[in-house]
């Protein structure tokens, strides 16, 4: 019975020094500075068509991001979420590589496949810390007019 008390006690230090681990790693004046989902992007990684509706049949969306004050390392991690169904897609993470800079992550289909019409988000994060949601909608076409016969 004494050991239980300490091996408790040292599963909730862990994860109490687990979390301040990941929200240490996040320097203080670190930020996004903008965020925007669009069609496309250059060499360069500069949006191309920003827009926050995209038509029915699109089969890929990125999410352009800027950002000062990082540390050479910071992992940032997008995830995606259909928000018309609360399902989340996907997360993906990747490493700064410089103080301040532009990146960019996308969500694209199968090939063959669409995204289904609805609402999507796209929340950014760094060790456990909120940094920017960014929304979109995928639009369903109206139904086609039924000519006279």
């Amino acid at each position: 019975m004494k050991r239980t008390v300490p091996v408790a006690f040292s599963v909730v230090a862990l994860l109490l020094f687990s979390a301040c681990q990941g929200s240490a790693a996040v320097p203080p004046g670190f930020q996004i500075i903008e965020a925007k989902t669009c069609r496309n992007v250059d060499a360069e990684r500069n949006p191309l068509e920003p827009m926050a509706r995209f038509p029915e049949g699109t089969d890929q969306v990125y999410c352009w991001f800027s950002w000062k004050e990082a540390k050479p390392g910071l992992e940032v991690v997008a995830t995606w979420y259909y928000a018309s169904e609360d399902l989340k897609i996907l997360s993906t993470p990747v490493k700064l590589t410089r103080i301040a800079d532009q990146g960019v992550f996308s969500l694209r289909m199968p090939p063959g496949k669409t995204l289904p019409a609805g609402d999507y988000r796209v929340e950014l994060t760094a060790g456990r810390r909120p940094l920017s949601t960014v929304t979109f909608t995928v639009e369903k076409s109206p139904p086609a007019e039924k000519s006279p016969q």
